[in-house]
């Protein structure tokens, strides 16, 4: 899955579907490039490109600079709408630096951080998607092993099996 990233503190997914991309966790200096890059590989799906923050806990202030960054390569009617909940601040923090004003960087306030979603539900909608996909036990095999690097697929006949994996596979 192009633009998919995952290390100890973050987890970046893609979508295959729309033009957008969903965080999880910290998003610290270090992760400046592969966020740049999730988010620039979902351009040409559509004029807005949707960067949901509802799962991040941490955004450092050089990867907020990659958003604006992306937001003002955007030409109009193209706009980057990022979500992400009240506890981040970016109202305040785009204020503070004037790029509050930026016409291709649209801020939407997603709910409180106890109701956003779960990495859980997310991992099994985007194995929703990929099961569908799939149309004999070879593909199975297949996305056992390479899913997200999240999860391990055992099947025999008639038992799946899902495990949570404490790193990706490589």
């Amino acid at each position: 899955m192009r633009g998919y990233f995952t290390d100890d503190l973050l987890l970046i997914l893609p979508s295959d579907t729309t033009a957008s991309v969903r965080l999880f966790g910290e998003v610290i200096s270090t992760h400046r490039g592969p966020l740049a890059l999730a988010i620039t590989g979902q351009s040409g799906q559509g004029d807005e490109i949707t960067v949901d923050l509802t799962g991040v806990h941490y955004l450092a202030n050089s990867a907020l600079e990659i958003l604006v960054a992306v937001a003002l390569r955007l030409t109009q009617p193209a706009c980057l709408v990022v979500r992400a909940t009240v506890e981040l601040d970016l109202r305040g923090r785009l204020a503070a630096r004037g790029w509050d004003q930026i016409n291709t960087l649209r801020l939407t306030d997603a709910c409180p951080r106890g109701e956003s979603p779960r990495l859980e539900d997310v991992i099994i909608e985007q194995l929703n998607v990929c099961w569908r996909r799939c149309s004999n036990n070879a593909s199975l095999e297949h996305l056992g092993a390479d899913v997200l690097g999240l999860v391990e697929l055992e099947t025999a006949p008639g038992v799946r099996v899902l495990r949570w994996l404490s790193s990706p596979r490589r």
